[in-house]
């Protein structure tokens, strides 16, 4: 078993409301388009067929950027200060990982150990583990 010397994500990635609606309209724009492009095949290629093209092109790329562009969304849970020494929060409880691989996190009862990151999400009842 391979040690990570890295945190794991403590939280799925949450966007932000902008993020989201240009995310939609980057999969409506493209698969509605992608249908249309194919449907409008007829094997002659004209000025309508490359501008329907390109402006399909140019949706697909302005809301795609737009939507890489944006930041996630930060709760305030992600911004409160560490306690000294801690790396980061998994469902709001402060953890560490030291060098041997085990999970130091700071629980209601004190600091508990944890042999490895699995037992720790157990321990906090992370449903996907």
């Amino acid at each position: 078993m391979a040690i990570r010397w890295w945190p794991e994500p403590s939280a799925p990635r949450r966007h932000s409301v902008g993020r989201a609606v240009l995310m939609g309209f980057f999969w409506i724009w493209g698969l509605l388009g992608l249908i249309g492009n194919l449907l409008s095949l007829n094997g002659e290629i004209g000025v309508a067929a490359l501008s329907s093209q390109l402006l399909w092109i140019g949706g697909m790329l302005l809301f795609g950027l737009g939507a890489l562009l944006l930041r996630p969304a930060v709760s305030a849970e992600d911004t409160r200060a560490l306690p000294e020494g801690y790396h980061g929060r998994a469902m709001g409880i402060p953890y560490k990982i030291d060098l041997d691989g085990k999970v130091t996190a700071l629980m209601a009862k004190g600091p508990q150990t944890y042999q490895t990151w699995h037992d720790f999400w157990k321990a906090i009842n992370v449903p996907s583990v």
